[in-house]
């Protein structure tokens, strides 16, 4: 690990007053603790929300769903949000992607983070990790028997834990997110999306050096690479014609909608 030093630390303060607004980092807070009553009733209410997915999640989802979602993914000692800055960059309302598989008819998430790969009820997903929207496609039925062969490739690398690619490169033997989803598909003969250099995401320019070289430095991302990115209507998974929209942008807190279109 590099030792922080001044340059460093002046690219911190610099991506902090960019990122704030050009605020002062506010102190540690100092409000009261939460009552009792008032920690009983958010867990309660995270629980019945996260069963209202879990049993919508049941009723309407298929193998092979593509979830798309915007979390809180934070680098350089939790400053920057990285899930922020990356869909920015890449002008995308989303940040993450993973797989549904439904298995003894309950949704599960298979996605990788930095800890590894996840399996997650899809309830657990969205109202306890932090989720501020979710979006969800599904490959038309013409692609159908594509979708056995990428769920296996999801349940492999779950057992095996293989660890996160926290390089951001392609061809190798760890997966980021939109890496994973792609190449899950991309192995049963159904690409979602081409790689795309990151200089050339859309938004690129917008950035300034520094916030640039911060996240080189603490991510070993090279500007130069090409990367899969959740996307948008024009580029990376999102944009893909192998799929079509089954849940449109929502916040998971307002829980699921209460009719599901038919495809």
């Amino acid at each position: 690990m590099r030792a922080l030093g001044q340059p460093v630390a002046g690219a911190v303060l610099a991506v902090v007053s960019l990122t704030l607004g050009c605020r002062a980092v506010p102190g540690p807070a100092q409000s009261a603790s939460p009552s009792p009553n008032f920690m009983l009733a958010s867990l309660f209410a995270e629980s019945q929300l996260s069963e209202d997915w879990n049993a919508w999640g049941s009723r309407t989802l298929q193998d092979g769903d593509v979830i798309f979602t915007m979390g809180q993914s934070r680098i350089v000692m939790g400053l920057v949000n990285f899930s922020k800055f990356s869909s920015e960059i890449a002008d995308s309302r989303f940040s993450h992607v993973g797989i549904i598989a439904i298995e003894d008819g309950v949704a599960y998430v298979y996605d990788t983070v930095s800890g590894g790969p996840r399996r997650k009820n899809v309830g657990w997903y969205l109202a306890r990790d932090k989720i501020e929207r979710v979006a969800i496609k599904r490959p038309h039925l013409r692609f159908a028997s594509h979708i056995p062969p990428a769920i296996e490739f999801c349940r492999n690398v779950y057992d095996e834990q293989v660890k996160f690619d926290e390089r951001f490169l392609l061809e190798d033997d760890r997966y980021y997110c939109a890496e994973f989803v792609d190449l899950a598909y991309r192995r049963s003969g159904l690409p979602m999306c081409g790689p795309i250099p990151i200089n050339q995401l859309p938004n690129f320019r917008e950035f300034s050096v520094p916030t640039a070289k911060l996240v080189e430095w603490f991510t070993s991302i090279s500007p130069q690479q090409a990367v899969i990115m959740p996307g948008n209507e024009s580029m990376g998974i999102w944009s893909s014609p192998t799929l079509q929209l089954v849940l449109s942008e929502r916040n998971p807190a307002t829980g699921p909608p209460l009719a599901f279109p038919q495809h």
